[in-house]
């Protein structure tokens, strides 16, 4: 029951920023100006240094032979690992599914709301041109700093005070909906927390 009423509230955040948020606002981040400042790029590149980092991890696990729950560490290891790992590979089967352009143009001409007019869920389309939502970067952090959250929650607020900053970051650039980010955050989150149900960390 609550799954479905989680689910229930993605799908009425996600159809209330459509009709009525991403649009506009979209419009009015354009005209604010705020381009590509270097505090917002650094926040935004936190997601990509994730996946590198949990791939590194897992092999130096596997290679150390840790996979056996033999520390709390090690078990924290491969929890952040796999939900990022996971958040990867989830996001790249849903972007096509869902089809998406983009805010605005910013790679290889894609196409986008600000500089085609082209807004809208392309179904089934894939390329970067449709790969708007659900946001990669917002499912990659927020997978890992949930993750990291559950193994030092004295800690939380400070790791969900990083999701907020570097979503933030994304969207005043327009390289995301507000739209995106809240599918990004709630696919990430259950990511983890499915994770942890299966991967217990241990107190």
């Amino acid at each position: 029951m609550e799954r479905k009423s989680l689910l229930t509230s993605l799908l009425i955040a996600v159809i209330i920023c459509f009709f009525w948020i991403d649009r506009p606002l979209a419009f009015r981040i354009e005209a604010l100006h705020y381009g590509y400042r270097i505090e917002f790029r650094l926040f935004e590149r936190i997601p990509e240094l994730f996946i590198p980092t949990a791939f590194v991890v897992l092999c130096l696990l596997g290679g150390l032979g840790l996979g056996a729950r033999q520390s709390r560490l090690s078990d924290f290891g491969f929890h952040f690992s796999l939900s990022i790992a996971l958040s990867a590979w989830m996001q790249d089967v849903l972007k096509p599914v869902f089809g998406r352009t983009w805010p605005n143009t910013w790679t290889n001409g894609n196409l986008s709301l600000i500089r085609n007019g082209v807004y809208g869920f392309h179904w089934f389309h894939k390329g970067v041109q449709y790969a708007s939502f659900p946001s990669g970067h917002a499912t990659c952090i927020t997978a890992g700093m949930v993750s990291l959250s559950l193994f030092f929650p004295r800690a939380r607020w400070l790791f969900w005070l990083g999701i907020v900053l570097t979503e933030l970051a994304i969207l005043l650039q327009n390289f995301h909906f507000l739209g995106d980010l809240i599918a990004g955050t709630w696919l990430g989150t259950a990511i983890a927390l499915s994770i942890n149900r299966f991967w217990k960390i241990e107190e």
